[in-house]
C-alpha cells in the first residue's frame, strides 16, 4: 500500500474527483470502504456495523477474493432472477468492488442496480415504518443511499 487514499475514499471526500483519481487503484482502506465516521477496532477485528464478506475482503485489501466473492453472489442471484432480501446488497458489494478497483462507470452501474432493486423493495413495502425500517435500520440500504448523493447526484 503506498498510503495514499483509496479511490473509494477519495470518491467519499470528493464526488467531484470521482474520475481524477489515479492513486491506489489496488487497495481499500477499512475507513473508505466503511465510509466516514465509521471506526474499526485493530484489536478486536469488529465494526461500528455489520458488514458483508466483500467489505471485510476490501478492508484487509483481498480485492481479488473480494472480486470472485461479488462474481459468485451475482451469479447465485441470477439463479433467483435477482430478487430476494439481499439482491440490493450484493449489488452494492458489486459497486464498492469495482470503485476499489478503480473502474469508477462499472462502479456506478452497479450502484444503479442495486437503486433500483432497493427502490423495488421500498415501493412493494406493506406500510410507512416498513419503508423507514428498510431505509434506516439497513446498514448496507444506508450505504447505497451514501453512495449515491456522492456518484450520482
Amino acid at each position: 500500500m503506498s498510503g495514499s487514499p483509496s479511490p473509494v475514499s477519495t470518491i467519499a471526500a470528493s464526488p467531484r474527483r470521482i474520475l481524477g483519481s489515479a492513486v491506489a487503484r489496488r487497495s481499500a482502506s477499512a475507513a473508505a470502504v466503511m465510509g466516514p465516521g465509521k471506526k474499526s477496532s485493530a484489536r478486536s477485528g469488529t465494526t461500528s456495523r455489520p458488514i458483508s464478506l466483500t467489505t471485510a475482503l476490501l478492508q484487509v485489501g483481498r480485492l481479488a477474493e473480494a472480486v470472485e466473492t461479488v462474481e459468485t453472489g451475482l451469479l447465485l442471484l441470477t439463479m433467483m432472477a435477482h430478487h430476494g432480501p439481499y439482491a440490493a446488497m450484493m449489488w452494492l458489494s458489486k459497486a464498492e468492488v469495482e470503485l476499489a478497483l478503480g473502474h469508477a462507470e462499472e462502479g456506478r452501474a452497479a450502484l444503479r442496480r442495486s437503486v433500483q432493486i432497493l427502490r423495488h423493495r421500498l415501493d412493494t413495502a406493506r406500510n410507512e415504518d416498513e419503508r423507514r425500517l428498510l431505509l434506516d435500520g439497513v446498514p448496507q440500504h444506508k450505504r447505497i443511499a451514501q453512495l449515491c448523493q456522492t456518484l450520482l447526484l
